[in-house]
């Protein structure tokens, strides 16, 4: 519920809870974006992607940045329905650089398989 994007976005930058964490970067891939405003869903998508791309850059957990490739990946999507095609080139650039850089192997091909997922001209 995009109803609760701010409580989301804090919870999985900032909880001392692993498994929190987790799951809140995770849930900002899942937001249902059509039931906000369409003149806040730019925006909100912005603080989505920004919000994971330091999580993925800065959690020392694996399971926390592997949820975080995971919401990166739903945010991608949605911003390539909504029009929003650059908020996904960030995103783009973050998973190539996973791929070769995460100290997890999970995180990697995790991070491959999202690369795959988005829209061509954008993956490559």
């Amino acid at each position: 519920d995009p109803r609760g994007l701010d409580l989301i976005l804090e919870t999985a930058a900032e909880d001392f809870s692993l498994s929190v964490r987790r799951a809140a970067a995770r849930g900002l891939g899942a937001i249902q974006w059509d039931k906000m405003e369409k003149a806040e869903r730019r925006n909100a998508q912005v603080k989505a992607r920004d919000t994971l791309l330091r999580i993925v850059d800065a959690d020392p957990e694996w399971v926390v940045r592997y949820a975080a490739v995971t919401g990166l990946q739903g945010v991608a999507v949605a911003a390539d329905h909504e029009g929003y095609g650059g908020l996904i080139a960030p995103i783009a650039a973050c998973l190539r650089n996973l791929v070769v850089s995460d100290d997890a192997l999970v995180v990697q091909a995790r991070a491959d398989w999202a690369i795959a997922q988005l829209p061509a001209q954008i993956s490559t």
